[in-house]
């Protein structure tokens, strides 16, 4: 009879066990989303930094071909330009939060320190935030 009793008690895990299994694995499973999760909003960040910055020359080699600098990014790509030529191969997509970017001409195109500026408005997508993603610096806006 103790036998018995001895493969019964082998037979399975108790409820207490496979508690702790998991609370274990909620654990590593929330370790692992909130470390993935900063790491995901990071490269996005550094994903429409890269893409503004990557519009420079194309908007350069634009204002070469053209004379004068687009009114709007559309022109980069869709054959509307004087020459009719384009500037980049396919349409420029959104931002990583699924935004257009935006773009605002110089204000003075005869002027060199008036900026042409490229941005994404960033995670909260609102224009004019701190998040704002930007090709120019905080003292050249």
């Amino acid at each position: 009879m103790s036998r018995s009793r001895s493969r019964r008690r082998r037979g399975g895990f108790t409820l207490m066990e496979v508690l702790l299994v998991l609370a274990i694995l909620v654990i590593l499973g929330a370790l692992a989303f909130f470390s993935f999760g900063d790491t995901l909003f990071q490269s996005k960040k550094q994903l429409a930094q890269t893409q503004v910055n990557g519009l420079k020359t194309p908007i350069n080699q634009y204002v070469l071909g053209e004379g004068t600098y687009p009114t709007q990014l559309t022109q980069l790509w869709d054959g509307s330009s004087k020459t009719g030529r384009s500037y980049l191969e396919t349409p420029l997509g959104n931002d990583p939060w699924g935004q257009p970017y935006n773009y605002e001409p110089p204000s003075d195109p005869s002027n060199p320190q008036s900026k042409y500026r490229i941005s994404s408005n960033g995670p909260d997508m609102q224009a004019g935030t701190a998040d704002d993603i930007s090709n120019l610096t905080a003292n050249q806006q």
